[in-house]
């Protein structure tokens, strides 16, 4: 319960692109797994876990069922002193670290930042993961109560608008 902003950056990758790149790492893994039986070594698993779920990653993409996104995530946090700033600082890594989800600050880049946090959809720091539609669509990190007000239902927003109904 404390004073963030939170912005999200969906960038749309064409899938030829990704296939381009799926298949040269399908090359280097299946190199592998042959260079391996060649020289006796035991099987690795993780290997060809990752195999299968680059094929079918690759199925997916091709059929149309997966698309391909980058995807940024940017949190501003607000405190009234470098202690309570580290402190909110390092609760929001647990939690985050928690859903495996890989944070870092951003060290001379803060103006830059605080600049992507603001609703003007405008991404100065660029920095996006790889991101196909499956997990891209269960970051989005409000459950529906939280979409409410008194004022109203959140119907969407619009850049730098917030739509609500007056009805509820």
């Amino acid at each position: 319960n404390k004073t963030l902003d939170v912005a999200m950056f969906i960038y749309p990758v064409k899938s030829n692109i990704i296939l381009k790149q799926l298949q040269k790492r399908v090359g280097n893994m299946e190199a592998q797994l042959m260079s391996d039986i060649e020289k006796g070594a035991p099987r690795d698993p993780i290997l060809e876990t990752g195999l299968r779920d680059i094929e079918k990653l690759r199925d997916d993409l091709t059929q149309g069922i997966e698309h391909f996104f980058q995807f940024g995530l940017y949190i501003t946090i607000y405190a009234k002193t470098k202690e309570e700033l580290e402190e909110l600082t390092g609760e929001i890594e647990s939690i985050l670290g928690g859903k495996l989800i890989y944070s870092k600050k951003v060290f001379y880049q803060a103006e830059q930042g605080f600049n992507s946090t603001l609703p003007l959809a405008d991404d100065e720091l660029q920095i996006n993961y790889n991101m196909n539609t499956s997990p891209l669509a269960s970051s989005f990190p409000f459950i529906s109560s939280e979409l409410t007000s008194d004022d109203g239902i959140l119907y969407g927003i619009n850049r730098c608008l917030l739509y609500t109904s007056d009805a509820a």
